[in-house]
């Protein structure tokens, strides 16, 4: 590839040559490197992995959310109570009703419409 690539464009030699290569190792949970890096040539990448380091740090983990962005994230709740289905004889007290039954308002039927 770099032969077909410098015949194409002399200039590029430079590029590839001093172009940092991409590595492949293993971390553990702390971000530890546990393995050989493979960098700069082909291979497959071996490491023994000991799941009880892994129960520790999840022990740490925020499940209930306290480091949660309030800037960006959102939580909303509808308590409107449901009505699971709706009967209507006629199209026309269907269009008059909201999603869970109520009387639409003008305000609802423009948001609805979207």
């Amino acid at each position: 590839m770099r032969d077909f690539a410098i015949a194409r464009d002399g200039a590029i030699a430079d590029v590839i040559d001093h172009t940092p290569r991409a590595a492949s190792f293993f971390i553990d949970p702390t971000g530890e490197v546990i393995s050989e890096v493979l960098q700069d040539e082909e291979g497959i990448a071996y490491a023994e992995i000991d799941l009880s380091r892994c129960v520790e740090p999840k022990q740490f983990h925020d499940v209930v959310g306290y480091y949660n962005r309030f800037d960006i994230f959102d939580l909303s709740i509808d308590r409107t109570r449901l009505t699971p289905a709706r009967f209507f004889d006629d199209a026309q007290a269907a269009a008059a009703s909201g999603p869970h039954g109520e009387p639409q308002t003008e305000l609802s039927r423009s948001l609805n419409a979207r």
